[in-house]
């Protein structure tokens, strides 16, 4: 599989199904007034979310939950395309912001989308 990066944001509460190795998840992205930030959900699809996490700039927001069956087993990270610092707010996660998730099965893959300033 190569790289994607994932549909997410532009709502307070935020569902998709997209296809990551071969397997369908359910992944939803969550704003949080108090915390401001957002908060990822991923579960394989028409179950329950395998686990929640905020999502972060900077780390693979997977690392800790590829033990859990089911868990994608690839990385997953927020990618900032302006700079290598700094937190979403509601307006900038999506496909098209400033923030964006991306998906790669392997490191090899990840490090050919990642942008160089990052």
């Amino acid at each position: 599989m190569s790289a994607v990066f994932i549909p997410c944001g532009g709502s307070y509460d935020s569902r998709r199904r997209i296809n990551l190795d071969g397997v369908a998840y359910d992944i939803r992205t969550r704003w949080n007034n108090r915390s401001n930030s957002w908060f990822l959900y991923i579960g394989l699809s028409d179950q329950q979310p395998l686990f929640k996490s905020r999502v972060v700039n900077g780390l693979d927001l997977l690392k800790s939950y590829k033990g859990i069956e089911g868990c994608p087993q690839g990385y997953l990270l927020l990618v900032d395309i302006e700079k290598d610092t700094g937190r979403p707010t509601f307006e900038e996660l999506g496909i098209d912001s400033r923030f964006r998730l991306l998906y790669a099965s392997t490191l090899e893959e990840l490090l050919e989308l990642v942008p160089e300033e990052v």
